[in-house]
């Protein structure tokens, strides 16, 4: 998990040929959404430094703006059965599935088995991984790529003429949407930042800290050296930190950060949290599908 991006960037250029020198310098991934390109980094100096190094390469480009990466994960045990069943004529489609959804360990992915004891023909079974990996990309909360959960197939009942891996893809796809919206939790990067400014400044720095739901964990000042504090908080509200340290401590402050957890996204009164008003609106604003449009 240490080396996956946790900012990524839209990508567009013409030169279809130029993705491969884009791959070569980060980590690139294609929306299935937005059928644009993302470049990933681990925070945004990653991501200036890698955006550098093309333009010097020749790669002729246009970027959107550093936007976070968010996750989604289970957050309890639930089993959900969803039966598709539908008459065409003389023929039908069938496919039942009980499935068994369990979080996993941070940084285990997404494990599926299969508990039928072989009397699931092993095509099928396929079919039902391959609805679930299908739905978990396209995330159930926020847009998302839900992770870290385990599914087990316990159950399942097909008809020999009427089932096929298409339709237990479409059966296990549907149970996995199935899961209530509390049983998946949105989860944030979260940065540990360590500031060294000038104690005269050491107010302000600690306020703007705290508005951007940073946590000041240590804090210390010295007679003569400036003082040293360490901050943890979401990497949302510390993207343009640097320049905005700069700005307060008149270019006399620094700061080193680094990533430190997944924590998850505090949820305001009510349940819904204004900033992730579902899939569609947070795909704008977390790089999970962010279309960027450019001026031409």
């Amino acid at each position: 998990m240490s080396g996956e991006p946790l900012i990524e960037v839209a990508i567009e250029t013409k030169d279809a040929g130029a993705l491969a020198a884009v791959d070569a310098h980060g980590p690139m991934r294609r929306d299935a959404e937005s059928g644009q390109w993302l470049l990933g980094g681990r925070d945004e100096a990653a991501i200036a430094q890698t955006l550098a190094r093309l333009r010097a390469a020749g790669v002729e480009f246009r970027a959107g703006p550093p936007l976070v990466v968010y996750r989604e994960v289970l957050a309890r045990e639930e089993t959900v059965r969803h039966t598709h069943k539908r008459a065409l004529g003389g023929t039908g489609e069938f496919a039942d599935v009980t499935l068994a959804f369990a979080p996993g360990a941070p940084g285990s992915g997404f494990v599926f088995v299969d508990a039928t004891r072989g009397t699931l023909p092993p095509a099928l079974a396929e079919g039902a991984r391959a609805g679930i990996e299908r739905q978990r990309q396209a995330g159930l909360l926020a847009g998302c790529a839900v992770t870290d959960f385990t599914a087990t197939l316990i159950d399942a009942r097909y008809h020999e003429i009427d089932s096929t891996a298409r339709l237990f893809d479409t059966a296990a796809g549907a149970a996995f949407r199935e899961l209530r919206r509390d049983a998946i939790a949105l989860l944030e990067p979260a940065m540990r930042v360590t500031v060294t400014t000038p104690e005269d400044f050491l107010g302000g720095v600690i306020g703007d800290l705290n508005a951007r739901r940073a946590m000041v964990l240590t804090s210390g000042a010295g007679t003569e050296a400036p003082a040293v504090l360490v901050a943890e908080g979401p990497l949302s509200g510390l993207l343009g930190y640097r320049a905005a340290l700069a700005a307060l401590t008149r270019e006399t402050g620094a700061c080193t950060m680094e990533f430190a957890r997944f924590a998850p996204v505090p949820r305001a009164p009510g349940g819904e949290d204004p900033r992730f008003p579902g899939a569609a609106a947070l795909r704008a604003i977390s790089g999970s599908g962010n279309v960027i449009r450019f001026r031409r």
